[in-house]
């Protein structure tokens, strides 16, 4: 491991090889969806728009925002090296894996007597496993 490598933190290893244009527009892609699912959520939730299709029209933007993240993310992948690419899908595969046994269990303590939970609610442990994998695997092969 070089010097340059260990005085890196974990997150900058892993924008390594990726351009600076598709890391930004990947990060803003992020920041929108979120703001626009909050908004979404946020504005429904509280009747701000009554108009049926405005209400929709709201309602559509988490979404739209949505594809703009997955086909940014996905240039994101394209760009990495093997390494990193590996560390992704890996970090993917353990996060789909967690989000599949926290739905089943928790499918299960709601039978038990547990609050009923929404159908979002399951992606914080995904996007906390996904976090967790990559932060691992990037340690692990620094």
């Amino acid at each position: 491991m070089s010097d340059e490598t260990t005085k890196q933190w974990w997150w900058q290893r892993c924008w390594a090889g990726v351009d600076a244009r598709t890391a930004r527009r990947y990060s803003y892609a992020c920041i929108a969806w979120v703001a626009s699912y909050g908004f979404a959520i946020y504005t429904i939730k509280h009747d701000l728009v009554t108009a049926t299709w405005a209400r929709w029209a709201v309602g559509a933007l988490p979404t739209l925002f949505g594809i703009v993240l997955v086909y940014n993310f996905i240039r994101y992948l394209r760009q990495l090296d093997e390494l990193q690419r590996r560390i992704q899908v890996d970090a993917l595969a353990f996060a789909f894996g967690i989000g599949f046994l926290f739905m089943t269990g928790y499918r299960v303590c709601e039978r038990l007597g547990a609050p009923q939970l929404d159908t979002d609610d399951p992606l914080l442990p995904m996007v906390f496993a996904w976090t967790i994998a990559t932060w691992w695997g990037t340690r692990r092969y620094s």
